[in-house]
């Protein structure tokens, strides 16, 4: 038998928030930038690409509400 243990979290909302919206800061540019090169987007599958397309989209969405919710929290 498996037995789990859920420690509390040592983050504050704030810093889950800060950290989440440094990743998804980084993400819409190595999404973007492959879509960007003429060469990549002559060669590539319509499928690679439009999938990178949604990709980057989800994760603009992503990073507005994380940046909302952030903004929304009371300072310390």
């Amino acid at each position: 038998m498996q037995v789990l243990y859920y420690a509390t979290s040592t983050f504050s909302p704030s810093a889950r928030h800060a950290k989440d919206l440094a990743r998804y800061e980084k993400e819409p540019h190595r999404r973007r930038q492959p879509t960007q090169q003429q060469t990549f987007m002559s060669k590539a599958p319509a499928h690679i690409v439009d999938g990178l397309r949604k990709q980057h989209a989800e994760t603009t969405i992503l990073y507005d509400k994380t940046k909302a919710a952030l903004d929304a929290l009371p300072p310390n």
